[in-house]
């Protein structure tokens, strides 16, 4: 039988009105007394209502998660990170898979105002503008996670792209590499163009010229059908010592094609990814990777909704960039002579 608010109300002896306030986190009630009453409702296996509550007071106590890959580690670890966050403040976390298309990403904001989500966070897909335009008229309360769009004004935790195309491809320069290639991922996406500019930058501080032959362009889910891509690449450029992955999807997807054509990582050709999840994840191939402080930029989003969510007055919006850091492991090494 479900446990209702009345048989709290007599096994704790304090009335509905009382309770009611306690599992709901409510000032006017001591903390001591608060304490009591949850203890004893979570003994007799209360489970709240919260279509019933969202009905009285208009909030579901649930947030969106809006990401374009689900398949991706990159993700797994933010949504690790925000989960725990979000449960501890109350809320739980609906999430949403875009696989990178704007009508599904505008699907996903309708559920989620159909469904009175409080506030989102979200991972724009960037091959339109129209949905984030869309999602400022409807009020509420959002975060863009790792992407954004040039001169727009929105809430912003994510990281600094620049630096990170430029460390990874220094480490390499510094090494010695001078054919240098960048795995980049899509055009529209604007990380994909930030790291760029951050690889075209360390080519020019070494004097080394930059060739757009250099740069190939895939899916930053680093599908198994572009390997093709890869392997014409190698064929039309087999002067190339190192690469420069968006990624690291891309980067092993480089190593896994390299292998198999009898290349060896570092030996032959090195490799340096970007988002450094084998940090998260025990992967055996010991990438060399930009780390993006995952974690962090996870933390930092999910607070930046909840204090979104329980400001009165919308606040200015926030533009937070984390610093990068280059994690050297066993994918670079000197070119042969």
């Amino acid at each position: 039988m479900k446990v209702t608010l009345s048989d709290i109300a007599k096994a704790t002896g304090y009335s509905i009105n009382t309770v009611s306030h306690a599992l709901n986190g409510k000032t006017d009630i001591a903390e001591k007394t608060r304490s009591y009453i949850c203890k004893t409702a979570k003994e007799l296996g209360y489970i709240a209502n919260y279509t019933a509550s969202s009905m009285r007071t208009g909030k579901s106590k649930t947030v969106a998660v809006i990401i374009p890959d689900i398949k991706n580690p990159y993700f797994s670890v933010i949504l690790k990170c925000m989960e725990k966050i979000f449960f501890a403040a109350g809320y739980t976390i609906a999430l949403f898979n875009t696989d990178e298309s704007a009508d599904l990403e505008r699907d996903a904001i309708n559920a989620c105002l159909g469904r009175n989500i409080d506030g989102i966070i979200i991972t724009p897909t960037q091959k339109s503008a129209q949905n984030l335009a869309y999602l400022r008229q409807a009020s509420v309360p959002y975060v863009l996670l790792g992407r954004h769009f040039e001169g727009d004004s929105d809430n912003y935790v994510g990281h600094d792209d620049i630096a990170a195309g430029y460390n990874a491809t220094r480490h390499l320069l510094e090494l010695g590499h001078k054919n240098i290639a960048f795995f980049n991922a899509d055009q529209n996406i604007i990380c994909s163009n930030e790291r760029l500019h951050g690889y075209k930058t360390a080519l020019k501080e070494a004097n080394v010229l930059y060739d757009a032959d250099s740069v190939i362009h895939l899916s930053p889910t680093a599908k198994e059908a572009e390997t093709s891509i890869i392997a014409k690449f190698f064929d039309e450029h087999p002067s190339c010592t190192a690469v420069v992955a968006f990624n690291d999807l891309i980067a092993f997807l480089t190593a896994k094609y390299l292998k198999n054509i009898g290349k060896c990582v570092p030996e032959d050709i090195s490799v340096v990814g970007v988002d450094n999840i084998l940090g998260e994840f025990p992967f055996p191939f010991q990438l060399t990777s930009v780390d993006l402080s995952i974690q962090d930029i996870a933390f930092e989003a999910a607070q930046l909704l909840i204090t979104l969510l329980n400001s009165k007055n919308r606040p200015e919006p926030q533009y937070i960039k984390f610093k990068t850091n280059l994690v050297v492991r066993g994918s670079t090494a000197v070119p042969k002579k």
